[in-house]
């Protein structure tokens, strides 16, 4: 009697999908379980709406940020009343006569027409946004490519770092609010705000208003994502993101108040 042959029975892949969670699942995710998200996105094939999305939101509210601040005239007075205190320091440095103070002044107001201020401010946040959003997928890639050893795809990267910026997000939405309700341009979740007359041109002030909630709440979340990315502990990303960060933030901070000061 012949062998009949047995018929082949489909077998089911023994390991599970990953699950995949929608994209509001994922940018809402972001503010409760970044590390579950970060998991999730990296298992899945590179999709460009984890970093589209975040930076289309990211531009709208910069923009109904800058339209909202200058629109309010208590604001726009008081970045008039800092521009006259900077050159009033000037004049009593000897480094500006009376005359050449009244002369800037009147240039000034030429620049802090509302008109002129949201569509400047509009067009720098464009620039400002995209210029930070590669700027720093650029900085991680090569972070882990040359130094780590340890490469991933550009677009992964492009998917961490947009999928963090809901972060900042957050953050504007909060600033407009704090803005609104203190009149205050420099108001940020940071100890600045603790400060009744903060003076852009003070060096221990401009670091206190760089000090925001937000920005040590994104770069923590940034690193989560740099080592899930790089297999690496998030002590190392967080030393390195945030040594970056001090660096590329604070040290501008001292030497543009220094020269300012040394006119």
């Amino acid at each position: 009697m012949s062998d009949i042959p047995e018929p082949d029975v489909p077998t089911s892949d023994p390991s599970p999908r990953p699950r995949q969670s929608s994209l509001l699942g994922r940018l809402t995710g972001m503010f409760v379980s970044p590390g579950e998200v970060f998991d999730e996105t990296l298992q899945l094939p590179a999709s460009h709406a984890n970093w589209v999305a975040p930076i289309v939101l990211s531009l709208i509210v910069g923009v109904v940020f800058v339209l909202v601040m200058f629109s309010q005239p208590r604001i726009l007075q008081k970045i008039q009343e800092q521009q006259e205190a900077a050159l009033d320091q000037q004049v009593e440095a000897g480094k500006l006569t009376e005359a050449q103070r009244d002369q800037a002044l009147e240039g000034m107001k030429t620049f802090v027409q509302p008109g002129f201020l949201k569509v400047a401010g509009s067009l720098g946040v464009l620039f400002v946004t995209f210029l930070m959003f590669f700027g720093i997928t650029f900085a991680l890639w090569i972070l882990a490519q040359m130094i780590w050893k340890t490469p991933f795809a550009f677009l992964q990267g492009m998917q961490v770092v947009g999928l963090a910026w809901m972060i900042n997000i957050l953050g504007g939405l909060v600033s407009m609010l704090l803005m609104v309700l203190t009149s205050r341009p420099e108001a940020t979740l940071s100890p600045a705000l603790l400060l009744s007359d903060f003076n852009p041109m003070s060096t221990v002030h401009a670091c206190l208003g760089a000090l925001n909630v937000f920005a040590f709440w994104f770069f923590g979340v940034l690193s989560l994502g740099l080592s899930r990315l790089t297999r690496q502990p998030w002590a190392k990303a967080a030393i390195w993101v945030f040594g970056a960060w001090i660096i590329l933030k604070f040290v501008p901070i001292v030497l543009f108040t220094s020269m300012s000061r040394l006119g």
